[in-house]
């Protein structure tokens, strides 16, 4: 079983809004195995964070991107933890569609 991974995303709270519609458009177009899982502010310095599952090793394409869009102030991976393999499941609606929802809602 392929472990997922999580990219957190740090950028100004100024970009926030655009940043989650950036990447949810290209999750979708590019029908890329990921989800924008969480955005909003951090809690002490209120900086923009926003979080992404992605099933699977996240894409080289997809980090270097990260690494040379000037509107990330920081980023990092990490493997989500696995109970006896077990990964607890998302919400029942298709993601791809709650990507949809979102893109027309912003």
């Amino acid at each position: 079983m392929e472990k997922n991974w999580d990219i957190v995303i740090l950028c100004s709270p100024l970009v926030i809004d655009w940043i989650r519609r950036t990447f949810a458009e290209q999750i979708a177009d590019q029908q890329l195995p990921a989800s924008i899982i969480w955005s909003g502010p951090s809690s002490r310095y209120g900086q923009g964070v926003v979080v992404i599952e992605w099933e699977g090793e996240p894409s080289e394409h997809f980090v270097g991107q990260l690494k040379i869009d000037t509107e990330v102030i920081d980023y990092m991976l990490y493997e989500v933890p696995t109970v006896e393999g077990y990964l607890p499941e998302r919400p029942a609606k298709d993601e791809y569609e709650l990507q949809q929802a979102y893109i027309k809602e912003a």
